[in-house]
Order: C-alpha cells, then sequence, then structure tokens
C-alpha cells in the first residue's frame, strides 16, 4: 500500500510538472504577468457600464482605438503599447505638425508619430478580426463598443482576454477615456492635468459665445456634399463655438444638394481639408472662397461666399483625441472674430517649398506687408495655410494665453498685436521667417516715436514672455505713378534768427536783460568801494 502511494504521489508530481508549463504557455497568449507599482486589483467601467477588472498594471496593451493610442502616449505611455489599429498607423502618419497646440506635452505625440507606424498592425478598429489580437502578448485590449464590434469582444472575453469597450462623442467622453486610461496604466494625476487643460480651454470658448448671435454654418465632410447631423461629434463642435449646424434637422451624415445649400445660405463654409475643392486651393496656391466660386458657379449668392467667410478645416483637428480642442478654436475665431479682438484676417495657402529655399508671400490690407518662409536645409513645405490675424493694441489677451505686451525699464506704445501660424505646423521644417511689415507715420508722430524706436517681439510658449526678433527698419510710400525715385534722408533745418521776428525780438530782450544785470552789479561794487 504505502508502495501503491508513493507511485500515485510520483504520478501526481509529474503531471503537475508537465501541466505547469503548458499552462503558463497558454495564458502567455491570454494575459501575461501584470505588475503594480501598488498591490491591488484595477476596476473601470466601461461603455457598456461592465466592470473590467485588472490583476494590475498592464505592460502590454493593445489600442484598437485611435483615440486611446493617443492618449496613452499623451500620458507617458507608449512604452507599453503591443499593437495598435490601422488608424492610430495613418494619424502617426499625418506628423507630429497636426498636434502642433493640442493640449498636452508635444513631445510625446512626437514620440506617438515617430514610433506608431512601426507596431503591429491589428487591422480596422470598427471590424477587428480575433486571430491577430491572439496572436500578440496582451495584458488588456482597448477597443471601441460599436455593433461591428460587440461579438469579437465577447469572444475575447469568453478566451480570458480582458476588453475595454470604449467611446467618444462628445468632449465628456474624451475627458472621461483620459481618466479612465490615466487609472489603468496608474497615471491619474497626469490624466488629470490633461482633462483640466482640455477643459479649461473650451470653457472659455463656451463662456464667451453663450449670449452671441450665431452665424449658419455648412460643413462638408470628405466627400462632396456630404455633411453632419444633429447627433455628430462635428455639429457639437460647430455649437460649442458658437455656430448652428445648417443641416440639424438630420442626422449622422447626410448627402445632401447645391440646391439645399443654397437655400439654406450659410453665413461660414468649412470644408475638410481632403477634399477635392480643398486640395485643390492648397495645390494651386488659391484662396478657398475663388475655388469654391470656380468649381460651384451657382453658389455665387451664398452669404458666405460673397463675404468670402469660406474655410478649410484639417480633419485630424475634428478627431476623437485631444486636437478637437484646435477645430473649437479656429471654428470660435471664423464664427465670433469680435470675441477674438480680430479686426482683420488673412489665409493664404502655400503649395510648395523646396527645402533650402526661401517663399515671400505678399499679404495685403493689415500690418503685415510680406511672409517669407525658408524651409530647412532637408526638408520641405507643402500644402500648408498661413492664417495671419490682427488685433488692436487694447485688446484682452484672455482667449489667446498670451500675457499683454510689457518691457520693464521701457514705456511701450503697442501697435497691433498679430497671430501668425501655419496649419498644420511644422517647426522642424522651418529655417527661419522674414516678416515685413509697416507702421503710420502719423502713429509715430503722435506717441513721439521715431522708425528706430519700433520693435516686433515673438510671445515664447515656453518661457511664456516675449522675446524680442531682429527689426530692421523698412520703409512703404504710395505713388500716384511711376517715374525716377530717390530714396534720401531729411531734416529740416534750424530757422535763422533774422527770419523769425518773435525769436529775434526774445534775444534782444534777454541781451539787455542780461547787460542791465551786469550794470546794477558793477554800480553796487562801485559804491562799496567809493571811500566815505
Amino acid at each position: 500500500m504505502q508502495k501503491d502511494l508513493a507511485i500515485r504521489t510520483v504520478l501526481v508530481l509529474t503531471a503537475i510538472l508537465v501541466a505547469t508549463p503548458l499552462l503558463g504557455l497558454v495564458r502567455s497568449y491570454t494575459l501575461s504577468t501584470l505588475q503594480s507599482t501598488e498591490p491591488g486589483e484595477i476596476t473601470v467601467v466601461d461603455w457598456r457600464e461592465k466592470n473590467v477588472t485588472l490583476p494590475g498594471v498592464p505592460e502590454k496593451i493593445v489600442s484598437l482605438a485611435a483615440p486611446c493610442t493617443i492618449i496613452l502616449y499623451a500620458l507617458g505611455a507608449g512604452d507599453k503599447v503591443v499593437g495598435v489599429d490601422k488608424y492610430s498607423i495613418d494619424y502617426a502618419k499625418e506628423g507630429s505638425s497636426t498636434f502642433w497646440g493640442a493640449p498636452g506635452k508635444f513631445d510625446r505625440y512626437v514620440k506617438f508619430c515617430d514610433e506608431v507606424s512601426n507596431k503591429p498592425n491589428l487591422g480596422l478598429s470598427w471590424s477587428p478580426s480575433i486571430e491577430p489580437i491572439l496572436g500578440i502578448q496582451r495584458d488588456v485590449v482597448f477597443m471601441y463598443y460599436y455593433p461591428g464590434t460587440v461579438g469579437v469582444m465577447e469572444k475575447l472575453e469568453e478566451m480570458g482576454v480582458p476588453v475595454i469597450g470604449v467611446s467618444a462623442k462628445t468632449s465628456d467622453d474624451i475627458c472621461r477615456l483620459i481618466g479612465l486610461i490615466g487609472k489603468v496604466i496608474d497615471a491619474e494625476e497626469e490624466a488629470n492635468a490633461l482633462i483640466n487643460e482640455i477643459k479649461s480651454r473650451i470653457d472659455v470658448i463656451s463662456r464667451n459665445v453663450e449670449n452671441l448671435t450665431r452665424p449658419k454654418v455648412y460643413y462638408e465632410l470628405t466627400e462632396v456634399l456630404r455633411t453632419i447631423g444633429n447627433d455628430t461629434f462635428s455639429n457639437w463642435m460647430i455649437e460649442t463655438a458658437g455656430g448652428v449646424n445648417i443641416f440639424n434637422d438630420m442626422i449622422r451624415f447626410p448627402k445632401v444638394s447645391e440646391e439645399a445649400v443654397i437655400e439654406r445660405n450659410p453665413d461660414v463654409i468649412i470644408f475638410g481639408h481632403y477634399l477635392p475643392i480643398a486640395q485643390k486651393a492648397l495645390k494651386e496656391g488659391k484662396s478657398i472662397a475663388d475655388v469654391l466660386l470656380e468649381e460651384r458657379p451657382a453658389w455665387k449668392d451664398i452669404k458666405a461666399v460673397k463675404d468670402r467667410r469660406v474655410h478649410i478645416l484639417p480633419t485630424y483637428y475634428a478627431t476623437y483625441d485631444q486636437r478637437f480642442v484646435i477645430g473649437v478654436e479656429l471654428m470660435a475665431k471664423w464664427f465670433h472674430a469680435e470675441i477674438f479682438g480680430i479686426e482683420k484676417s488673412v489665409e493664404k495657402p502655400i503649395m510648395y517649398i523646396q527645402p533650402g529655399v526661401s517663399s515671400p508671400i505678399a499679404i495685403e490690407g493689415i500690418a503685415i506687408t510680406q511672409v517669407a518662409i525658408t524651409a530647412a536645409p532637408d526638408k520641405c513645405i507643402r500644402e500648408v495655410m498661413l492664417c495671419i490675424r490682427q488685433m488692436p493694441p487694447d485688446i484682452s489677451l484672455t482667449l489667446w494665453n498670451v500675457s499683454a505686451f510689457e518691457k520693464p525699464g521701457f514705456t511701450v506704445h503697442i501697435y497691433k498685436y498679430l497671430e501668425i501660424k501655419l496649419e498644420p505646423y511644422i517647426p522642424e521644417n522651418i529655417s527661419e521667417v522674414k516678416l515685413s511689415f509697416c507702421v503710420e507715420n502719423s502713429w509715430l508722430m503722435a506717441n513721439g516715436l521715431s522708425a528706430d524706436d519700433v520693435a516686433l517681439f515673438k510671445w515664447n510658449e515656453n518661457a511664456e514672455s516675449w522675446d524680442e526678433v531682429a527689426t530692421y527698419t523698412s520703409y512703404e510710400a504710395i505713388s500716384p505713378g511711376l517715374s525716377m525715385f530717390v530714396i534720401a534722408g531729411i531734416k529740416p533745418v534750424p530757422p535763422l534768427i533774422w527770419a523769425q521776428p518773435w525769436l529775434w525780438g526774445m534775444v534782444v530782450t534777454i541781451v539787455i536783460a542780461v547787460l542791465a544785470l551786469i550794470a546794477t552789479l558793477r554800480l553796487q561794487v562801485l559804491r562799496k568801494t567809493k571811500p566815505t
């Protein structure tokens, strides 16, 4: 009997020894070992209203929703991402310029663009396949909660793969998603900071447009005459920026007719930048309003066309991630220039600037007369929009996130504030920018200034201060015609005394007074020295 017990014991131990590595192998493809900086489980409620519990902070994350991928990088967890969807890769390939000005730390978005293109592509986020997901080690999968994904989510969970279903249709959704991911990766402090920045920037806009008359807006997306209904994220963006969608009586993404747009007569027209009409403007360096008239002459009487309130919105500024903030801010400037104090604005498409080449762009109607952009020696600048907005000296800068200009030790006279931007903007692609500007002589004289007293200053976002830019004096004159000209320095000659009777009389009076004073003093001296 003891012999049988010994045999059984050996068999059990052998079975355990054989089964253990097999279980480990299976488990490695369902849930790799999780390590937490703080012991204990992590539980979150996803968009299915389902509690998802993880044994600790995940080290290997699959993201099949581009907003999640971007947020993971924004919160410093990019190294944990082991697989992504196709759209994450597409966004990364568009380049870091698409993130310039977005809430969060820009260097992390640069990292996103540099790395995500090389991550395993696990397919489409809206119709994912199970096999690619099972073929990679992962601790958790982020996936859109959508009718086309429910079946995949359920099968993955049946196989022991934790899945967090997400959505993002409003700014509240995006902030909730940032908070959820922050909790999952143990970066709640950074998540809260990012949420606060988003809310702060959106709240500033919504408060200032709340009681204003709302312009009617037509927004054409990535397909000709495909627009937006009242249940879309883009509709929410338009309303938040202080506009009203002319097709808000429809839902989803309806296809409309030219006649319907003409009949509803929008005050502002927005085109997605992938549309053929927008691409033509960018590639040919033409105004989008002019191209619109060429392509759709029947729209000539629409108010937005007559007022030239036609704009191009980069599609990535209307996505379900934190870049939407830039989109709302752009829309607000287009809809309500008055709350930003914008006097005049100019938009100039730039088709192409070769590496190391300077391209001058003439500007009319504002203080800036020319912008000459020089591309970096090894970079080109392609299909961007130069946007210039001019504001008066007494503007409130609350909406611009900059401080009023001051220079200690100097009396300051501000001529104009100017926002000069490229959309999109890639700092490393630009070698230098030469700005030509003019000021009125009457302004110089009224403030007791000379041309040498005028300089340009640039806002330093990192230091939150104004830096002086090397400024050279230039002049502008308006002539009724052409002839020979001379550039000369002139200064009034001091008038001769005899040419100014009043001045001559003053001098004579002073001389007589001085002589009288001398005579009086001389007489007093003589009296004191006279013997008694």
